[in-house]
């Protein structure tokens, strides 16, 4: 949650999800600039997400968050065009580096 009003205090429109089910129907609703997403989430992971909204066409920038990054498969995050791996606790700074990258809030493409 605190990802979600870190991008919203930057100016940025972002909604916290819990769920797979709510993080797909969210972002079919919504088609995102960019999706910020957990590792683990209650559910199913965010890789089962990411493969999942792959398998139907989005291909938006993915940032991925983990807290734990020994055991995560180098060659699924590429295969999935994950843009980037952030390692828990998330720098501030960085995760606003990121998100600059694809474009300024409220900036038409």
């Amino acid at each position: 949650m605190i990802v979600s009003e870190v991008a919203r205090h930057g100016g940025w429109e972002s909604s916290f999800i819990s769920s797979a089910l709510q993080a797909v129907e969210t972002v079919e609703a919504y088609k995102p600039d960019v999706l910020l997403i957990d590792r683990f989430m209650p559910d199913i992971t965010g890789l089962e997400i990411v493969a999942k909204l792959r398998e139907a066409g989005h291909q938006f920038p993915v940032i991925l968050f983990s807290g734990d990054t020994a055991d995560l498969d180098e060659a699924e995050v590429a295969r999935l065009g994950i843009t980037a791996v952030l390692t828990k606790p998330i720098s501030l700074k960085e995760l606003r580096g990121w998100l600059n990258k694809f474009g300024k809030p409220n900036e038409e493409a």
